[in-house]
């Protein structure tokens, strides 16, 4: 009888260590985040429109806004965008606000994550303009 009891203090000690081994483990997931991939973000829409400010076709196509120039861009973008993400951009007028066309909710429930550059010239054209990129993860 008495080795039964010992039997069933060790069985408690273990469940109740179990318990909290589990309670902590939880809270400890809870706490991790995935790492911010904002800044990331950040620094990949930059790197795209830095490729568009300095490329003299890009410029023109950014200024012209035609199918054509849109191609290209959309090219441009395309080399740099990783799988994970998903894009949108828009050109406007420089003194335009440049938003989405539709709620962000249209295209993701994920944070939606934008960057601007302005194109103000090419050697034959003067038009300023700004293109922004909008960039989220894929669902």
């Amino acid at each position: 009888m008495r080795n039964k009891k010992g039997l069933v203090k060790i069985i408690e000690a273990f469940i109740a260590i179990m318990l909290i081994v589990a309670v902590l483990s939880f809270i400890y997931v809870q706490k991790v985040h995935k790492p911010n991939q904002r800044e990331e973000v950040i620094q990949l829409e930059r790197i795209i429109l830095n490729k568009i400010q300095a490329d003299p076709q890009l410029r023109e196509a950014v200024l012209v806004n035609d199918e054509e120039g849109n191609e290209k861009i959309n090219s441009t973008i395309n080399q740099f965008m990783p799988a994970e993400y998903m894009y949108t951009y828009r050109i406007c007028e420089i003194n335009q606000i440049c938003s989405l066309e539709r709620a962000s909710s249209y295209y993701t429930e994920n944070e939606i994550v934008s960057e601007e550059v302005s194109i103000s010239s090419t050697l034959q054209i003067y038009s300023p303009k700004k293109i922004k990129i909008f960039v989220w993860e894929k669902e």
